[in-house]
């Protein structure tokens, strides 16, 4: 009977070998391997800058991007405020039951600390009992960015 270590003529098998390993222990003990050259060879400069530069892009996209909304976050808190006042304007024009003859004024209207102004525009309507009324809200010394507008009617109170 032929032995295991010869081949199917007699002949002594010979043994393949790859290259030399070295045995690590892996994540739960099991062993892997990595070629002996590999394990002692650490990174290069020049893949530690590269890196170096990826991460400085990112987070200086990152930065960025957080500076863009906290302006908008500003902003926002602006018009919000710009729109309270325009809403406030209307309803103490609707309180006084005004109704004014068609025409343009402004009034200053400050809220939440910023130095506003509410310029209304008031139109006749279709019904002689009733006035359309625009009123825009900007910064006092920006008049030409219109921060909100609110629109709205104005009823003539029959006496």
């Amino acid at each position: 009977m032929p032995c295991s270590d010869h081949g199917p003529k007699g002949q002594p098998r010979r043994l393949r070998r790859g290259p030399a390993r070295q045995v690590h222990p892996g994540a739960e003990g099991a062993p892997f391997f990595l070629p002996l050259g590999r394990a002692a060879r650490g990174f290069t400069l020049i893949e530690v800058l590269i890196a170096l530069a990826i991460v400085a892009v990112a987070l200086g996209a990152a930065v960025r991007a957080a500076g863009m909304i906290a302006g908008n976050d500003a902003g926002l808190r602006e018009r919000a405020i710009a729109v309270l006042s325009a809403e406030n304007r209307l309803a103490e024009m609707r309180l006084a039951r005004e109704f004014p003859a068609p025409g343009r004024g402004s009034v200053p209207c400050p809220q939440g600390g910023i130095a506003l102004v509410c310029e209304h525009t008031i139109s006749s309507s279709v019904n002689a009992n009733f006035r359309q009324v625009v009123v825009r809200v900007h910064r006092q010394d920006e008049r030409l960015e219109t921060l909100a507008s609110v629109g709205g009617l104005l009823s003539r109170v029959p006496e």
